[in-house]
């Protein structure tokens, strides 16, 4: 701890008073305000104890007393100390402290106020007593890169709160992004798509096909798709090999199905040399399943899926989407830079305007507390969560209102909620009792006891992320679980074209044990406005995202202004790629 707790932050720096780690996070937190740190308060000492993180959704959740702007509190058991000049919110990323008791006289600060003496407040902030944050410290996003690290990249991201135009649109820095396609995991298959040995899929990728097999052990492989004799794809789209055999169309050579060289025509003709075994063998990638999903990477000395894909592994396992199977799966072109698509999915920001069916009440109070309640977390490795923790609801919130929300997720998605969820809601309109909340938790009861009795395997949600959140997978991979069902997304570049990206849909749901779907098929790729195949909902973000991507070629648009809270994920996963461009430069 600093005793001398009276000196700014930049004097600590300048005159070495502080060392080391506690120096590290001094740092970070002088690079994050727009100004210097003003001076701190007496009798409200710096703690260094952890580490701080610099996107402000790991600092503090948003509220809605839009006036604050003044003395935010730099969270949780790592950093306590007043700043000036950037809202952050009126208290602590949840569960920042648990003397929440003590948190009411905080609110009633003015932005007027100097907090020169911390009866202002009417506490002292050692009053606080620290807990365990949420997630392990390591956890949370890093935060804003060094100019080492921006100086590899074409079109650097310099300023989290501003995002330039030209990450979208150029070529040079569309190119230098192959890097992270080429050293992360991504999803690449669903392993229901190849249930039994011999089965193939193929996940294309910035020109590189692969095709992920199903060994007759039951392990699965993934398989550069291109012929070492004079790179012929060897297989394309899905199905079964025949005979367990990868066969050249152009020249008949044949590889078994884990990748070994099984037969050349006419080898007598060839030098020796080229002909060796580790030669011929198909080159593999790393491949690990989980929760259903095949993983892919490129690049061979990656470290382990868990320790990549964590913390936002382990949340999804509490959730149990280990036990989702695919409802359907469609794909969509859109003419927009991936990073464009996913950043629509990245924020709930968007549903007031986008979706306004979606606010039953139709009122900016209720679209105001909706995205108020939302919390938003920035994970290292780019990684990000937002759900509503709390549920809150208006206050004439009812029960019809409940079963309305579901059912417009059912008729405008067919996902997360279905219709199964929403007969079972409205057969119990008059059997539920006592207050709306009463109600919808009479409504749940049913539904966990239907899905016994169906053998359904059903998950309650859980702290880390409430039913109707989502979890962000870098670098391209979205899930929104709810009840027993999910929403899934997948966002790829498509021909290598900066401005178009294919993206994936799957409504995945729980069915009976022993009653799963045999085989995940695509049903198609269909236009976005497709009314047969795209409900109201994904047709409403897909007409959004093209003509956000149009609107960046305007000569009046210099780039993105973010929010520091509601969109801080979306800072948080350009962060990300810029590492990954420069980790491999």
């Amino acid at each position: 701890m600093c005793e001398d707790s009276s000196r700014s932050i930049e004097n600590l720096l300048a005159t070495g008073s502080i060392s080391g780690r506690r120096r590290r996070i001094a740092a970070m937190v002088h690079r994050f305000v727009d100004h210097p740190l003003s001076t701190i308060p007496s009798g409200n000492p710096l703690y260094l104890r952890k580490t701080v993180h610099r996107h402000p959704a790991t600092f503090a959740h948003v509220s809605a007393r839009s006036s604050w702007r003044r003395a935010e509190y730099l969270h949780p058991t790592a950093l306590v100390i007043h700043i000036t000049g950037r809202y952050l919110g009126n208290k602590p990323l949840v569960p920042a402290f648990s003397a929440r008791a003590s948190l009411p006289a905080l609110h009633r600060y003015q932005p007027q106020t100097t907090l020169a003496r911390e009866e202002q407040i009417g506490m002292s902030l050692t009053d606080l007593t620290p807990t365990e944050l949420e997630f392990e410290p390591d956890k949370y996003a890093s935060g804003a890169n060094p100019p080492e690290v921006q100086a590899k990249v074409p079109c650097p991201v310099v300023d989290g709160l501003r995002i330039p135009r030209d990450r979208y649109v150029d070529k040079d820095h569309y190119e230098a992004e192959r890097k992270v396609w080429l050293h992360s995991w991504q999803m690449a298959a669903r392993v229901e798509e190849i249930p039994e040995a011999g089965d193939y899929t193929e996940y294309e990728i910035v020109g590189n096909s692969v095709l992920i097999i199903r060994q007759t052990d039951g392990s699965i492989k993934a398989l550069h798709n291109a012929c070492r004799h004079r790179a012929t794809e060897l297989a394309k789209g899905c199905g079964r090999l025949p005979g367990g055999q990868l066969v050249c169309p152009f020249h008949g050579w044949r590889w078994n199905l884990d990748g070994s060289s099984s037969y050349v025509f006419a080898d007598a003709a060839f030098d020796a040399r080229t002909l060796a075994k580790s030669e011929l063998a198909l080159r593999e990638c790393l491949v690990e399943v989980w929760a259903g999903m095949v993983f892919i990477n490129f690049d061979r000395n990656a470290r382990p899926l868990h320790e990549e894909l964590s913390p936002a592994k382990e949340i999804l396992d509490e959730a149990g989407v280990g036990n989702l199977r695919v409802k359907w799966w469609k794909q969509v072109v859109l003419d927009a830079n991936w990073k464009i698509a996913m950043e629509a999915f990245l924020e709930g920001y968007h549903v007031m305007q986008t979706h306004p069916q979606l606010i039953l009440s139709g009122t900016e109070e209720e679209a105001l507390r909706q995205t108020y309640g939302t919390e938003y977390t920035a994970f290292r490795g780019g990684h990000g969560r937002f759900h509503s923790p709390r549920g809150e609801r208006a206050s004439d919130w009812d029960y019809e209102d409940f079963i309305e929300s579901n059912r417009l997720l059912a008729q405008g998605q067919d996902a997360m909620a279905l219709d199964r969820e929403v007969q079972i809601f409205e057969g119990m309109r008059n059997k539920a009792q006592g207050t709306t909340a009463e109600k919808v938790a009479a409504a749940i009861g049913a539904l966990f006891e239907y899905a016994a009795g169906a053998g359904i395997p059903m998950t309650p949600p859980t702290p880390k992320i409430n039913w109707g959140g989502e979890i962000f997978v870098f670098p391209n991979f979205f899930i929104f679980p709810m009840f027993a069902n999910a929403l899934s997304y997948r966002v790829r570049p498509h021909l290598d074209d900066p401005e178009k990206c294919i993206f994936d849909v799957w409504s995945l749901m729980t069915y009976p044990v022993g009653q799963e779907p045999e085989r995940a098929e695509l049903r198609g790729a269909f236009d976005k406005d497709d009314t047969e195949n795209w409900g109201l909902i994904p047709r409403q973000d897909f007409s959004n995202i093209e003509r956000q991507q149009r609107g960046l070629k305007s000569m009046s648009y210099e780039g993105h202004r973010l929010s520091p809270t509601v969109e801080s994920t979306i800072t948080n996963m350009h962060e990300e790629i810029d590492r990954v461009i420069a980790a491999h430069s």
